[in-house]
């Protein structure tokens, strides 16, 4: 993704909307060890 894209609406919610993602990418895998 380019900086217009990730900041095209406002740059503190795609932060936001980015650290979340990232948040849920890296959780993904703990939920998925337990799970096994």
């Amino acid at each position: 993704a380019d900086a217009a894209e990730l900041f095209g609406d406002s740059p503190k919610r795609s932060a936001k909307r980015l650290a979340r993602k990232a948040r849920d990418d890296l959780a993904a895998p703990q939920e998925e060890a337990k799970a096994a």
